[in-house]
């Protein structure tokens, strides 16, 4: 009997310095700072022009309302039990919004960097894909969000629990963005027109790559459970789709055989991109080399 009761407090001792070496480097995680490139001077615009393609971009190409909600006041994404919970803050100057406080430097090192003021990565933002994203563009971005109409919501804040903070030490987590944000040039502006290059744009900034895959030929996507692989959108996988049926399915939701999109497929946001938009990203695809299906 000693010797078993030895056992069981070794066993303890074992599982408790574990637990807490665990505890340690998910804290160091999530607290690490990163460092931040020179932030460019934003151009603010009270332009309804210029307004209007910020709330654009907020509703449909950046898909803001994906996460934020969709009056941007703020929106539980998911609690997936002993993984954590994920929610999109509140980006208004309503009670409970971060708007009121943040500083165009503050805009941009989170939009453009995902890194927060006190130089810790934020999680889930894509900022790997608003990288990407042109000065005129951010700036447009920037001027609609400090104009939103106040909306009172207290929201919780992101937090790991017990299971994801394991995941995210041992790195089978990969939701801190900082890390994962390249360091590229910002482009000024693009050219507003249905073109392969402007279609690539909006494939970039919309975030195809960051569930489709780098070479957008589909694959596992980082999702809560239960989220299917994403599809192959080159010539392999859609090369028998027409122009229309794509057109229709990313603003219906339903594949040509009426088969329902998944919901982790945001149709919502991508139902109110334009013809023209709809049109470049089509031509964009098009020029994509053909892959066969997850060969990221």
């Amino acid at each position: 009997m000693k010797w078993l009761k030895i056992s069981i407090v070794f066993s303890l001792g074992l599982i408790l310095t574990a637990a807490l070496t665990l505890y340690a480097i998910s804290s160091y995680k999530l607290n690490r700072t990163h460092a931040v490139p020179p932030l460019p001077q934003l151009t603010q615009s009270s332009d309804p022009e210029v307004l209007a393609r910020g709330g654009h971009i907020a509703t449909s190409l950046g898909m803001c309302t994906e996460c934020h909600g969709g009056d941007l006041g703020g929106k539980i994404m998911v609690d997936a039990g002993p993984l954590g919970l994920l929610a999109g803050p509140n980006l208004t100057q309503g009670r409970g919004g971060i708007g009121g406080q943040m500083t165009d430097e503050d805009w941009v090192r989170a939009i453009r960097h995902g890194i927060r003021r006190d130089g810790s990565s934020l999680i889930v933002m894509p900022s790997e894909t608003f990288v990407y994203m042109t000065k005129d563009d951010l700036s447009a971005l920037v001027s609609y969000l400090k104009q939103l109409s106040p909306v009172d919501r207290e929201m919780p804040e992101t937090h790991l629990r017990l299971l994801g903070r394991t995941l995210l030490a041992l790195g089978k987590l990969p939701i801190l963005v900082a890390d994962k944000t390249p360091d590229v040039p910002l482009r000024t502006s693009i050219r507003q027109t249905p073109s392969v290059e402007y279609g690539q744009y909006l494939s970039s900034i919309g975030g195809c790559r960051g569930c489709h895959g780098l070479n957008l030929s589909g694959g596992t996507v980082h999702g809560p459970p239960g989220t299917p692989p994403a599809s192959n959108l080159t010539r392999a996988g859609i090369g028998n789709w027409s122009e229309a049926q794509f057109v229709r399915t990313l603003r219906t939701g339903k594949r040509p055989d009426d088969r329902e999109l998944h919901e982790s497929m945001p149709w919502r946001q991508t139902a109110l991109m334009t013809d023209d938009e709809l049109h470049a990203i089509w031509l964009y695809l098009r020029s994509v080399p053909p892959r066969a299906f997850g060969n990221n």
